[in-house]
C-alpha cells in the first residue's frame, strides 16, 4: 500500500504541501493538502463558529478514517487568529489581546493534535513562521530604489519575534502531547540568534509578508527530515 501524507489547515500549508509532495515523490509516496484561506482553529466546534468550521470537522474526519495517510503536518498563522495584531507594527509590539474565544482556539489545537496522534504514526507541528513587516516586494523594491544588495535581506529582529508570538510558543513549549507529535520550528531556517531574514542567502524566504514562497517552503521542510541527513 502506498503511504500517504497530508498537510492541514490554513493557506500558510499550501506552499509546505507542494515542497513535501516533491520531496516525497523521491520516496514514491504520496501527499494530500487540505487547506481553507484564513481558517482558524475550528475543531470540534459547531458550523457557525467560523466560515470554515464544517470544512475542518469534515476534513479531520476524512483524514482519521483514511488509513493510507499516516502522515500528517498541522499548521496556522496561529499569533494573527489567536491574538491579533500583525508586523506591520515592527519594530513596536503588535497590539494584541488574550480573549475567552483565544484560549478556545487554543483548546482547539490541542483537541486537533491529540485526536490526530491516536490515529496517525507521526504529527508534525509548525511552530509560528516568522512574519515580515512590509511585502517582501516593498522590501525588494526599497534594496534596489537605495542600490543595496538582494543577498540579505532583514524582517525582524529573533527578540521581536519571539515576543510577537509568546503566547503559543509558551503553550506549545509547555505542552504534554504524545511521543509522536513532533514540532518544527521555522525560526531555525528563517532566523539566527539575532535576524529574521526576508532574503537569506539570496533566496527569497516568502512570496508576501507571511507566507514562505516555494523556496523558503523547501527549508521548512527540510526541518522534518533532519535526521535522515
Amino acid at each position: 500500500m502506498k503511504k500517504l501524507g497530508a498537510t492541514l489547515a490554513d493557506s500558510h500549508s499550501i506552499e509546505i504541501a507542494y515542497a513535501l509532495a516533491k520531496r516525497l515523490q523521491k520516496e514514491d509516496s504520496g501527499l494530500k493538502h487540505f487547506s481553507f484561506s484564513g481558517c482558524v482553529p475550528s475543531f470540534t466546534e459547531s458550523d457557525d463558529f467560523s466560515a470554515c468550521a464544517k470544512w475542518y470537522n469534515e476534513s479531520v474526519d476524512y483524514i482519521v478514517n483514511d488509513t493510507k495517510i499516516q502522515n500528517i503536518v498541522v499548521i496556522h498563522r496561529y499569533t494573527s487568529q489567536l491574538v491579533g495584531g500583525s508586523a506591520e507594527s515592527y519594530p513596536n509590539n503588535s497590539d494584541t489581546k488574550i480573549t475567552a474565544k483565544t484560549k478556545k482556539k487554543v483548546e482547539n489545537i490541542d483537541s486537533l493534535i491529540m485526536t490526530l496522534s491516536k490515529h496517525k504514526r507521526n504529527v508534525f507541528v509548525f511552530y509560528p513562521i516568522p512574519e515580515l513587516p512590509q511585502d517582501i516586494n516593498k522590501l525588494i523594491g526599497n534594496n534596489y530604489n537605495n542600490k543595496l544588495p538582494f543577498e540579505r535581506i532583514d524582517g525582524t529582529s529573533f527578540e521581536w519575534y519571539k515576543t510577537r508570538n509568546e503566547h503559543i510558543i509558551q503553550h506549545f513549549d509547555n505542552s504534554n502531547y504524545p511521543d509522536n507529535v513532533q514540532f518544527i520550528k521555522p525560526h531555525e531556517a528563517f532566523c539566527d540568534s539575532i535576524t529574521c531574514f526576508a532574503i537569506k542567502d539570496g533566496i527569497p524566504l516568502y512570496f508576501d509578508d507571511d507566507h514562505a514562497s516555494v523556496k523558503g517552503a523547501e527549508k521548512l521542510v527540510k526541518l522534518m527530515f533532519l535526521d535522515q541527513q
